[in-house]
């Protein structure tokens, strides 16, 4: 992969530039990732083998400085390939004559192998010199010295590259997981949502594509809870907040609700109307089973704490992407693990816009749409 065609993919994922073509927002990303890398060194070289995930995460925050550096270069109008060619004719001046053309990012990377090699940097004092270059180039930003900018800019990719070379991670890999990870996050205009986990199976095991659930809440005595009724039916336990201080928990079934139109996922509501998938034992047992159950409920308890302190997302348009990061993480193994991140950021945002309006009439009723990925509210009429 070339360097300039690796930029034009992170642009695309750069959901700031179209507002803002600053080049504020990439920096501070960039000086933030060199810092996350330095900190991932400090706690491995605390806990050593304790961090478990250590070379994965190096991987991760290596393809968040690359990104952050491309689109650093994209708004200060710099080709990546000229930083790449600026770097080959530093290195190996002696070997070369006349014209060099642009490097791969696998070129770029296993010349920084061959000058590690002869100059012994260690993965620590790449990471030191790749922060101490993040340093110059906000200086250099601040001075708009166009000369140093473009300087640190080209001994960041440098650093970066070494960086690569001496932790045993391929530069290229790592700037593919991250174009991938960000297009899971920022898809642009192309939101295809993934086939439904139990199309092609047994009508009798698969989530009604279309239903609606009446919310009512009640008081009896001091107690105040809300029932759910399908079809006429009461389904589920009476629930309640469960907690000394209200906080209206006890309509959070609707986030079940949708799971089951973002995502397709919901073992809850599969265990609420019997169609769990039998026919397949192994899918029944891991994904449909108890502790499938208990990651949705879990999903749900702490994604609501969290959104306590943002009103329930009422003036929100997105969710964190840190909310959303660790919501992979907690679902991996489970077969909503293959679902990106737009579409959990669907889920939770449209569960609480409905969250919203039954907290606000304290009853109603929720039209849920699997094929369509659709959830409506509509208010209860005084004779319901």
């Amino acid at each position: 992969m070339l360097l300039s065609y690796y930029q034009e993919l992170a642009l695309e994922t750069d959901v700031t530039f179209k507002t803002d073509k600053g080049v504020k927002l990439p920096l501070l990303g960039l000086f933030g990732e060199a810092g996350s890398l330095l900190s991932a060194l400090k706690k491995h070289l605390r806990e050593k083998e304790g961090f478990v995930t250590y070379k994965a995460v190096i991987k991760e925050e290596l393809g968040d400085c690359l990104w952050y550096l491309a689109n650093v270069c994209s708004r200060y109008d710099i080709d990546f390939d000229e930083l790449g060619v600026e770097i080959v004719k530093n290195k190996m001046a002696s070997l070369h004559e006349g014209d060099i053309r642009a490097p791969t990012m696998d070129e770029l990377q296993a010349l920084a192998k061959a000058t590690t090699m002869i100059s012994e940097s260690t993965f620590e004092t790449d990471l030191f010199q790749l922060g101490a270059v993040a340093g110059r180039l906000l200086y250099a930003s601040q001075e708009n010295n166009e000369l140093n900018i473009r300087d640190s800019l080209r001994d960041m990719l440098w650093a970066i590259s070494k960086a690569a070379v001496n932790s045993n991670i391929s530069l290229l890999d790592a700037a593919e997981s991250n174009l991938a990870k960000n297009k899971s996050r920022w898809p642009g205009e192309e939101k295809i949502y993934l086939k439904l986990f139990d199309e092609g199976c047994h009508e009798e095991e698969c989530l009604p594509r279309k239903f609606d659930i009446t919310f009512v809440e009640y008081a009896r005595g001091d107690r105040t809870f809300v029932i759910q009724r399908c079809n006429g039916i009461n389904i589920g336990d009476r629930l309640t907040d469960n907690k000394i201080d209200p906080d209206d928990y006890r309509f959070h079934d609707v986030f079940h609700l949708a799971y089951a139109a973002h995502l397709g996922w919901s073992p809850v509501l599969r265990a609420l109307f019997k169609v769990k998938r039998k026919s397949n034992r192994a899918v029944d047992e891991a994904q449909d089973g108890a502790r499938a159950i208990i990651i949705e409920e879990g999903i749900s308890t702490w994604v609501f704490g969290r959104a306590l302190e943002l009103d329930s997302y009422e003036k929100l348009d997105y969710v964190e992407y840190s909310l959303l990061k660790a919501l992979k993480d907690f679902v991996s193994g489970f077969e909503v693990d293959k679902c990106p991140l737009w579409q959990w950021e669907k889920a939770i945002l449209d569960g609480f816009r409905v969250f919203r309006e039954l907290k606000k009439y304290r009853c109603g009723i929720v039209v849920v749409d699997l094929v369509n990925h659709t959830l409506e509210f509509r208010k209860l009429d005084e004779n319901s």
